[in-house]
């Protein structure tokens, strides 16, 4: 017997199994931050997976990699996360972004020089007092804030 497949066959992966795979070689999966829940009165983003419909995410408060303020900020945004458990009959999987954010940064201080122009994505901005700051992701989830003074002449962004 010969194992010939019909044109246009594509083979189907159990997305679990995949899922599984990524976690063993510890290979980070593409999310959105879908909603913020509370857990014990602190926040968890809740995730979708685009690859991976009907399976949920959730990322405690101190494994986000953000700082508390910003939080709520990264509804609708898309992130790397990396899977440390699952509870397949409930189609949750637990994610961290932590460990991948504090890896980035180490690597972004040993390679970045100072006055070297890099790529940036706004992620928010704040508010300090009467200043107004750019939250910038530098690189894998690294955040850097950018006081107004310093963003080269932009039009005010408040």
């Amino acid at each position: 017997m010969t194992s010939l497949k019909p044109e246009g066959y594509k083979h189907i992966a159990d997305p679990w199994e995949v899922l599984f795979q990524m976690k063993e070689r510890e290979r980070p999966v593409a999310a959105q931050v879908g909603a913020i829940d509370y857990v014990d009165d602190k926040p968890v983003w809740i995730l979708v997976f685009p690859d991976y419909p009907g399976i949920k995410g959730y990322v405690p408060d101190q494994e986000t990699g953000v700082d508390a303020s910003l939080i709520s900020r990264y509804v609708g945004q898309d992130i790397m996360v990396q899977i440390k458990g699952f509870d397949r009959d409930n189609n949750i999987i637990a994610c961290s972004r932590k460990e991948m954010v504090n890896e980035a940064a180490r690597g972004l201080k040993e390679h970045l020089s100072v006055g070297e122009k890099i790529p940036v994505t706004v992620k928010a901005i704040m508010m300090k007092g009467d200043t107004s700051t750019l939250v910038v992701d530098v690189g894998g989830g690294v955040l850097v804030d950018v006081p107004r003074s310093q963003t080269g002449g932009l039009p005010p962004f408040y």
